[in-house]
């Protein structure tokens, strides 16, 4: 059972990692550890789960609640700083 468990956290980590990579094209920033981190419950807050369907619909959840995030965050700004350019 451990042996699955820490397999399945390995999953989580390297679905972090692997999602880092693609948003940033390969090119690892400051923020990379911090993405993976939010991404992988094991690592964010030490939680495994018990099948690799689990940690794949948990993934796959966290990674559009980041996507919106980002998206979210990006319009704030720029409202703030050009609300000509949003308005039309």
């Amino acid at each position: 059972m451990q042996k699955k468990r820490a397999l399945t956290g390995l999953v989580d980590v390297v679905f972090g990692f692997a999602y880092d990579q693609r948003t940033t094209l390969g090119d690892s920033t400051c923020e990379s550890a911090w993405t993976v981190a939010k991404l992988s419950p094991t690592l964010s807050w030490f939680d495994t789960q018990s099948s690799v369907h689990q940690v794949l619909s948990l993934s796959l959840s966290l990674s559009l609640c980041a996507c919106v995030c980002v998206c979210v965050c990006v319009y704030v700004c720029v409202c703030a700083f050009e609300p000509d350019f949003v308005l039309g």
